[in-house]
C-alpha cells in the first residue's frame, strides 16, 4: 500500500504524461467536430433564412416604391431595351439629349411633354423618371440591378431635356450579395358587350401595372431567393379625361387602348434585342425606364391665425 500512495505522489508531482496529453486532445478534437457537426447545419439555416428574407424585404420595398410613385400619374411609359451603358446615365442621356436619340423621336413621350409644356399645366404637373439600371455596387464591386430615381431638367420649349440628376434607391441599406430582376406587364379591362363577360369585347384598357421583382442569391440570377408583385392601380388614367383632344394614357410595348378605349399604336421597346446588342454589345442586362407625369407637390404656408 505504501508502494502505491509513493507512486501516485511521484505521478502527482510529475503532472500528465506526453501520452495522456495526447489523449485528451484527441478526445478534445473528437468533441469540437461533433458539436461542429451539430452547429454547422443550424447555421447555415439561420444564414439562409435571413438572407431569404432580406431578399423577401427587397422584392417587397421595390415594389412599394415603383407602386407609391407612380399610381396617380396621368400619363406613365414604360420604356424598356434602353440600352445597358455603365457610363453616368449612359443610354438614357445619349437617348434624350442628343438629336439622334430614340426617345426624342417616341411619340409617347412627346405627347407628354407637350401637356406638361402647356401653359394651362406647366405649374400643375411634372415629369419623373423610374430607371431600373444595371450599376455596379461600389461596396462588393458587382454589377447588378439598381432602382434610380432620375430628375429631368425639361427644355423651355418643352422638345427635349437638358440635363439629369440621378439618385439610387436603397443603396446604403440593401442589396448585398443580392440581385434584384425587375420587369413590367401592362394589365388591361376588357369590356363586354352589356357587361356581359359571354359576350364578345367591344373594348380593352391599359388600367395597371404589374411589377415583378425576382431577387437571386447569385449574380448569375440563377438561386431565386425571393419574388414579389405589385399592382399600380392608375386611377387617373382610368377614369378621367385631360382635355378635348386626349385622354390620360398608359402607354405598353404591346399597344393595346388608353384608359378611354382609343388605340395606342406607340411603341415604347426602344430597341430590339439585335439592336441592343449591336448598340452596347449585350442584351443580357437591358436597362427599362418609366416615365410618369403626375401632380407637383407644393409646400403651403400655413395661415397664421
Amino acid at each position: 500500500m505504501k508502494k502505491i500512495l509513493r507512486l501516485l505522489k511521484r505521478r502527482n508531482n510529475g503532472g500528465f504524461t506526453l501520452v495522456e496529453v495526447i489523449i485528451s486532445c484527441a478526445l478534445l478534437g473528437i468533441l469540437i467536430l461533433a458539436v461542429m457537426g451539430m452547429i454547422t447545419p443550424v447555421m447555415s439555416v439561420v444564414m439562409s433564412n435571413e438572407k431569404n428574407a432580406n431578399a423577401l424585404m427587397i422584392a417587397e420595398a421595390v415594389e412599394a416604391h415603383i407602386d407609391r410613385n407612380i399610381k396617380n400619374s396621368v400619363y406613365c411609359a414604360v420604356f424598356t431595351n434602353a440600352g445597358a451603358n455603365n457610363s453616368a446615365l449612359g443610354a438614357l442621356s445619349t437617348d434624350l439629349t442628343e438629336s439622334t436619340g430614340l426617345l426624342q423621336q417616341n411619340e409617347a413621350l412627346k405627347e407628354m411633354l407637350s401637356f406638361i409644356s402647356s401653359d394651362n399645366n406647366k405649374d400643375i404637373y411634372e415629369m419623373k423618371i423610374i430607371g431600373i439600371r444595371w450599376l455596379e455596387d461600389t461596396r462588393i464591386h458587382q454589377y447588378k440591378y439598381m432602382v434610380t430615381n432620375i430628375t429631368p431638367k425639361i427644355k423651355d420649349d418643352g422638345s427635349g431635356f437638358n440635363s439629369f440628376t440621378e439618385t439610387r434607391v436603397f443603396e446604403d441599406c440593401f442589396y448585398d450579395n443580392l440581385f434584384p430582376d425587375v420587369s413590367f406587364e401592362v394589365m388591361v379591362y376588357n369590356e363586354h358587350e352589356d357587361g356581359d363577360d359571354t359576350k364578345p369585347i367591344i373594348s380593352t384598357r391599359n388600367v395597371a401595372l404589374k411589377t415583378t421583382i425576382d431577387v437571386y442569391a447569385s449574380s448569375g440570377m440563377e438561386a431565386l431567393a425571393a419574388q414579389g408583385n405589385g399592382y399600380a392601380d392608375f386611377i387617373n388614367i382610368r377614369t378621367k379625361a385631360i382635355n378635348p383632344s386626349g385622354n390620360y394614357k398608359l402607354y405598353s410595348i404591346n399597344g393595346g387602348n388608353d384608359a378611354m378605349g382609343n388605340p395606342i399604336t406607340v411603341s415604347t421597346q426602344l430597341r430590339t434585342d439585335d439592336e441592343l446588342e449591336a448598340a452596347y454589345g449585350v442584351t443580357a442586362h437591358p436597362e427599362t425606364y418609366i416615365f410618369y407625369v403626375t401632380r407637383k407637390l407644393k409646400y403651403v404656408e400655413p395661415a397664421t391665425p
